[in-house]
């Protein structure tokens, strides 16, 4: 009984290890994810853009879209970024 408790152990510590690595790489994938939506967006809508859609303001939506991606809260971030350049027909940056 012992042995078992001990690889049953080992097994959850291992388990553990992996989601949390996982974790971690989905946070990173996300981050960069955000980040080519915010140049993306700077780029064609924003005003620091240079594209012929730039010139305008960054609505209040979007400026704090990317500020959240920027303090690392990607969830919040992400939907709203999507959501301006689809609504502008632009493409999305590639994911992952």
């Amino acid at each position: 009984m012992k042995m078992f408790n001990t690889c049953v152990i080992a097994a959850m510590s291992l388990a553990l290890a992996v989601a949390a690595s996982a974790q971690t790489d989905s946070k990173a994938s996300d981050a960069r994810y955000c980040e080519a939506l915010t140049t993306k967006y700077q780029a064609f809508l924003g005003s620091l853009g240079s594209g012929k859609r730039s010139g305008q303001d960054t609505d209040v939506a979007a400026k704090l879209a990317i500020e959240k991606c920027q303090k690392g809260d990607t969830a919040a971030g992400i939907p709203v970024l999507e959501g301006k350049l689809k609504d502008a027909k632009i493409e999305l940056p590639p994911r992952g």
